[in-house]
């Protein structure tokens, strides 16, 4: 796979695992040994690569991913409220 396609790739996936562009920005640099510009860069143009990305995907599986951990984060925020008090 090309290096750039699996550079932002991984950018996307940082992102949803809730890191901050700074933290993306120091592992994604020290990972694929390139400039912290080069992940701004990707950072700054995501709107023209990341539709052609997300197309090259099944959504479908996608989707089902986000709605089971969306399930499962629910699951542990109610069980942490429930027993909080």
């Amino acid at each position: 796979m090309n290096e750039v396609l699996e550079r932002r790739l991984e950018f996307l996936r940082l992102e949803a695992k809730g890191l901050t562009l700074c933290e993306i920005v120091k592992a994604l640099s020290e990972k694929y040994q390139t400039s912290e510009r080069n992940i701004y860069y990707d950072a700054e143009t995501r709107g023209t690569w990341q539709p052609v990305l997300t197309q090259l995907f099944e959504l479908d599986k996608a989707r089902l991913i986000l709605v089971n951990r969306y399930d499962y984060l629910y699951g542990m925020a109610s069980f942490h409220f429930q027993t909080a008090g």
